[in-house]
């Protein structure tokens, strides 16, 4: 993600405090907001980083 917004870094900043917790984390929001591109972040700065990533489309099931 690219941006120096004060909403942007808010965001990315928020995203990696979730990512060293152990809880689940729902990402929600419209089609084509980067809910993927979020959910890819926590889990690169998350300790189960070495794992794999596994993005499911919720509407295609």
């Amino acid at each position: 993600m690219l941006g120096e917004s004060p909403e942007l870094l808010a965001a990315l900043d928020r995203l990696e405090r979730l990512a060293t917790g152990d809880m689940p984390v729902l990402i929600h929001g419209d089609s084509g907001t980067g809910k993927e591109l979020a959910a890819r972040r926590v889990h690169q700065v998350s300790p189960r980083s070495g794992g794999a990533f596994v993005a499911l489309n919720c509407a295609a099931l």
